[in-house]
């Protein structure tokens, strides 16, 4: 006849698996949660470029166009400061530059912290996010 040892008798085996494997659990359901955390993170940074480069492309220098010399141009003091002042009102640092009379970049550059990861030491991260616009001048949806 062969006995069976009581419950729970076994050394703790059993219950060291169930502690291991919550942990791995815990660290992978963590490191899910924050990196969806640093990519939404990115994609509002994007999001704040593209609507900061929108406004600074608006911010036209129209004195060039009705003197008659016919170009479009970015005036570009407006522009930057309509662009620095959208972008730290969405609690981001940024940049614009101007990569030609029409054309400008902008770059943002926003914090993120992250959630379950920070208990284990890892620290603020900094996400960017880019944005590029040209200006046209488009008489009946025909660039001119």
């Amino acid at each position: 006849m062969t006995r069976r040892a009581p419950c729970g008798a076994s050394g703790g085996g059993g219950q060291r698996g169930v502690v291991l494997m919550a942990t791995a659990l815990t660290l992978i359901v963590g490191i899910a949660v924050d990196l969806t955390g640093q990519i939404h993170a990115k994609q509002h940074a994007g999001e704040v470029a593209a609507q900061a480069a929108r406004l600074a492309g608006q911010q036209l220098n129209t004195d060039q166009y009705q003197a008659g010399e016919g170009r479009l141009e970015v005036g570009a003091r407006q522009a930057r400061a309509t662009a620095v002042d959208f972008i730290e009102r969405s609690g981001m640092t940024g940049t614009l530059t101007f990569t030609s009379p029409t054309s400008l970049q902008v770059t943002t550059r926003a914090p993120y912290t992250p959630l379950f990861l920070s208990l284990v030491g890892v620290g603020q991260v900094h996400v960017t996010g880019q944005a590029t616009i040209s200006t046209i001048r488009v008489l009946e949806g025909t660039p001119r």
